[in-house]
């Protein structure tokens, strides 16, 4: 997108979290094999006219969003402890990039697999015609013991009761500089907790 930018930047779209992140939790039971699997997308990188979309499979998938009650139902070895899109996890700009979003998952019982592959664990979203980037993703076990483990891009991990997974699924990139977003598209946001600070006050310091 940013070649195309430099020829038709109005047709162009600031880069979004682009890539297929699967998750899958499993387990061995009496009646056999239990499987968790879904596939996570993140936020869409901005456009000229439009604010990225905020936590979606994009763009090589059409996978749904499985929600908590159904999980809760089919799965006994774990649950959803938190389900959230991220605050300012988007590229700020004229228009922002779509927000990512936390999930986190409780272990309730001990012999449990994790398989993960979240590739962007280095690189994040870039912005495009002064845009900023979106953030990068991550997934962490957070142990009983207190400790704390942070996840290689492709990992396969054991687990037991009381460990804790969270999967971060990083934001899109803005598009255009922030000193042109509206002041009412920020608003918004801070109102929805999307923002938790004002980024119009770096330009009041700066003026000053």
């Amino acid at each position: 997108m940013k070649a195309l930018a430099q020829a038709l930047p109005e047709q162009a779209i600031a880069t979004g979290f682009d890539c297929t992140t699967a998750f899958c939790l499993s387990r061995l039971g009496e009646k056999g094999y239990s499987v968790y699997l879904e596939i996570f997308g993140g936020g869409y990188g901005a456009s000229k006219g439009a604010d990225g979309c905020d936590a979606v499979d994009s763009p090589l998938s059409n996978c749904s969003n499985a929600p908590v009650e159904s999980l809760d139902i089919d799965y006994d070895f774990f649950r959803i402890v938190g389900y959230e899109l991220a605050p300012d996890s988007f590229g700020l700009g004229a228009r922002r990039g779509g927000a990512g979003f936390t999930r986190r998952c409780e272990i309730l019982t001990d012999d449990v697999q994790l398989r993960d592959l979240l590739r962007p664990l280095q690189a994040c979203a870039q912005g495009l015609l002064g845009g900023e980037p979106g953030q990068r993703g991550y997934c962490r076990i957070y142990r009983a013991n207190g400790t704390v483990e942070e996840l290689r891009s492709k990992a396969a991990v054991d687990l037991a009761k009381g460990d804790v997974v969270e999967m971060f699924v990083g934001g899109g990139a803005g598009f255009g500089r922030i000193s042109e977003r509206p002041d009412a598209m920020i608003d918004r946001d801070l109102a929805d907790g999307l923002l938790t600070r004002d980024p119009r006050n770096a330009r009041k310091l700066a003026a000053e």
